[in-house]
């Protein structure tokens, strides 16, 4: 967690000091319904973000808890990333993410393939590869994870999204119901309330447990900066 945390201050110390065309701040605060462990019930997630050019890349934290007097550090995670237009309509998204957790790091290679469908919609087509090098010394684990979005903007203001994910473990790891995959599905709404400053929420059913046949909703609700 250390070792993520000095990358995530470097990459911030890189964002605040280098010329950037956009910069975004997101803040955003989660509240699972039915957790197994209640640690987990409430998470409070910043995230800062950068580009030059083509070129993205960001750094965030996240602390959780059952109550704020609870709070603790959960996570710290960098990225980086390239855009590249193949055309006005497509956009292939390459990009490297590392999060530090408890358990270890999780190395998160993807690619992205957007498209502009036309009247307001796009749609995203997604491949996540993690690699889980634990702490523990136990042998790494890997998982893949496919992720399709539907957004749809209605005017300058109002944006809404639909997002699918599909997660697989390669070794065998239960992820939902003793099984080694589970499902993800959520539904998001952006509205731009003045030039720079954009409120969302988003509801989400996932699985309560790995051993649990149950999903639970999860909600978030924050805010996006741009400056």
């Amino acid at each position: 967690m250390k070792k993520a945390n000095l990358i995530a201050l470097a990459v911030t110390s890189t964002l605040i000091s280098t010329s950037v065309l956009s910069a975004t701040l997101m803040v955003r605060q989660e509240h699972l319904a039915d957790p197994s462990n209640p640690i987990n019930k409430n998470a409070t997630l910043i995230k800062l973000g950068a580009s030059s050019g083509n070129t993205f890349f960001g750094a965030q934290v996240s602390h959780k808890g059952e109550t704020l007097s609870t709070y603790q550090l959960g996570s710290g995670e960098v990225q980086l990333g390239h855009r590249y237009n193949v055309n006005d309509d497509i956009r292939l998204v390459p990009q490297l993410q590392v999060t530090s957790v408890t358990s270890g790091l999780l190395y998160k290679p993807q690619m992205g393939f957007v498209y502009q469908l036309g009247s307001g919609f796009s749609t995203e087509l997604k491949y996540k590869h993690e690699f889980h090098v634990r702490s523990d010394d136990k042998d790494t684990t890997q998982k893949s994870q496919y992720q399709f979005n539907l957004d749809y903007r209605i005017d300058d203001a109002l944006r809404l999204g639909l997002q699918y994910d599909y997660f697989k473990s390669l070794d065998d790891v239960k992820q939902y119901n003793n099984h080694d995959f589970k499902q993800h599905l959520e539904l998001k709404a952006y509205y731009r309330v003045a030039k720079g400053w954009t409120p969302f929420v988003t509801f989400a059913g996932v699985p309560v447990s790995a051993r649990s046949e149950d999903y639970q909703l999860r909600t978030r609700v924050g805010f996006l900066y741009s400056f």
